[in-house]
């Protein structure tokens, strides 16, 4: 019978957090990626477990509804608003993991950003490019019990993109962010939570802009949730899906290999 309790109660946690998982996509920068991520691959295809430094390599793609991001305050008071700025991002990444514990990973990829501002009557859309984005990124479980763990993350990441039809014109990206959550192994599902700080500026350069020479987009909220699962079904590689809102609303997917 408790079994049966047991087994019942992980029915019910896992519809739960499919459910948000459901809705945090409709109403959703950069994605925390999975915190228990250092200790999901068990073994490797080549390097034995033996070893206490492994490698992973995968794929990382993300949509962007909006980057909630704001007008600097001189820029408000001249009448700017940001209405929303959506894109996308495709990256490709490199983890090296210290004995199941700590990940630091490296990405590099593209970003495309479309932010769609407000000055005075008119609407307009700045039309970015892709450009090249890098980000480094450190991960490490800091707490376990049983199959409960805390983590903690760390990321910073830079893009720059010219602006189509528009010469000399570029967008300039960078961002910063500190995460800590929580992951629940269950089986080989794993899904987490969890809270993250983070700081992203956009600038928008043309020399038409004067002495200062850029419009500065800047975080409205700081502050912000996350949530994700990964589903690992072979012990060398998981596939997560994740949702972030509050200082962004945005979902992504991965793939990570270990060999």
């Amino acid at each position: 019978m408790k079994k049966l309790l047991r087994f019942q109660a992980r029915l019910n946690f896992k519809g739960f957090f499919f459910l948000c998982l459901i809705f945090f996509g409709k109403i959703f920068g950069f994605t925390t990626g999975h915190l228990f991520a250092p200790a999901i691959n068990q073994k490797g295809i080549w390097i034995p477990d033996t070893y206490p430094v492994n490698a992973r390599v995968g794929l990382e793609y993300t949509h962007i509804f909006d980057e909630k991001l704001v007008f600097s305050k001189e820029y408000r008071n001249a009448s700017y608003f940001v209405n929303t700025i959506p894109g996308h991002s495709l990256l490709a990444f490199l983890t090296l993991n210290v004995k199941e514990r700590v990940d630091l990973s490296f990405f590099g990829g593209e970003l495309q950003l479309h932010p769609k501002v407000h000055y005075e009557s008119n609407s307009f859309d700045i039309q970015g490019e892709k450009g090249f984005l890098w980000k480094a990124q450190g991960k490490a479980i800091i707490f376990e019990v049983k199959n409960t763990s805390v983590c903690l993350e760390a990321q910073y990441g830079r893009s720059s993109a010219s602006v189509s039809s528009v010469k000399r014109a570029r967008l300039t990206y960078h961002e910063w962010e500190i995460g800590l959550g929580l992951a629940q192994k269950i089986s080989f599902f794993i899904p987490y939570a969890g809270i993250s700080f983070r700081n992203a500026v956009l600038r928008y350069s043309h020399p038409s802009f004067g002495s200062r020479g850029h419009l500065r987009m800047m975080q409205d909220h700081k502050r912000g949730i996350f949530l994700g699962a990964s589903v690992s079904p072979l012990p060398y590689f998981f596939l997560q899906i994740e949702g972030r809102l509050i200082h962004e609303k945005s979902i992504a997917g991965t793939l990570d290999v270990r060999f």
